[in-house]
C-alpha cells in the first residue's frame, strides 16, 4: 500500500507549450505552475480548449514540454530521455473520459492490461492484482464479464480498477464525469477521493462539472493557457 509522505508529486513552474511554429505557432500553455503532493485530491477546471488535456499529458510524461521546469515524481523531465519518462508513466495511472475497454477482453483481463508494463510479474501474480484491484471498485464478481454485460458506470469502474492495479503514486483523470449521468458521476468520483485517501496518493483531475467540486482540497482553474488558483 501506498503510504503518503507529503512530497510534492507535480511540481511545474513556467511551463510553456505550443503548437506550430512561425505564422501558424498556436500558444496552447503560457507559463503554467502548479504543484500536487501526495494525499491531495485536485481539480483543475476549464472550459474547452483552455490547455487542460495539454497539460495532463505533458504532466503524465506522454510529451516533452517545450521551456520551464517539470518535476514528476521526484524525476526531472526537463529534456529526459525515453527511459525517465517510461519510467514516470509507470507510476502513474490514468481515467479518462471513455473507459476505452476492448470489447473482446473480459473485465480482469482489461484490468491486466497495465501489468503489461511489468515483464517480471506471473500470469498468477496478474490474476490476483487484477481480482483485488476490480474489488476495491465493488465488481470483485465480474472479472469474467465482458464490457457488453456491464452498465456504463460498471465499465468506468473497471477503467479506474485498470489505473489503480499497479497501485501508482498519481492519478490523472481527465473528464472522468463526462459521459456519466449525475449519480454516477458522484459514485465515480467518491470512488477516485476514497482512492486518494487510502492509499496515500495524489490525483490531478481534470473537469469543468462542478458537481465534483466538494470533493477537492483545492480547486485550480484554466482559462487561455493559464492556472490560476
Amino acid at each position: 500500500m501506498i503510504m503518503s509522505d507529503n512530497h510534492h508529486l507535480i511540481h511545474a513552474h513556467d511551463l510553456t507549450y505550443h503548437y506550430g511554429s512561425g505564422e501558424l505557432e498556436q500558444s496552447v500553455l503560457k507559463g503554467v505552475s502548479l504543484e500536487v503532493k501526495s494525499g491531495e485530491f485536485v481539480i483543475l477546471a476549464g472550459p474547452s480548449g483552455s490547455g487542460k488535456s495539454t497539460l495532463l499529458s505533458l504532466i503524465g510524461a506522454l510529451r516533452g514540454h517545450q521551456r520551464g521546469e517539470l518535476r514528476i515524481l521526484d524525476r526531472d523531465l526537463n529534456n529526459a530521455s525515453n527511459e525517465t519518462m517510461r519510467a514516470v508513466r509507470q507510476n502513474i495511472g490514468y481515467v479518462f473520459q471513455q473507459h476505452n475497454l476492448l470489447n473482446f477482453l473480459t473485465a480482469s483481463e482489461n484490468v491486466q492490461m497495465t501489468l503489461e508494463m511489468f515483464s517480471d510479474l506471473s500470469g498468477a501474480e496478474r490474476n490476483k492484482m487484477a481480482a483485488d484491484s476490480l474489488t476495491q471498485v465493488g465488481l470483485g464478481d465480474r472479472g469474467a464479464s465482458y464490457p457488453s454485460q456491464l452498465s456504463v458506470g460498471q465499465k468506468q469502474r473497471v477503467a479506474i480498477a485498470r489505473s489503480l492495479v499497479h497501485q501508482p503514486r498519481l492519478i490523472l483523470a481527465d473528464e472522468p464525469t463526462a459521459s456519466l449521468d449525475s449519480k454516477t458521476g458522484i459514485q465515480v468520483v467518491e470512488l477516485l477521493h476514497g482512492m486518494v485517501k487510502n492509499l496515500g496518493c495524489g490525483a490531478l483531475v481534470v473537469t469543468h462539472d462542478n458537481r465534483i467540486f466538494d470533493y477537492a482540497d483545492r480547486i485550480l482553474h484554466i482559462e487561455d493557457g493559464v492556472v490560476y488558483s
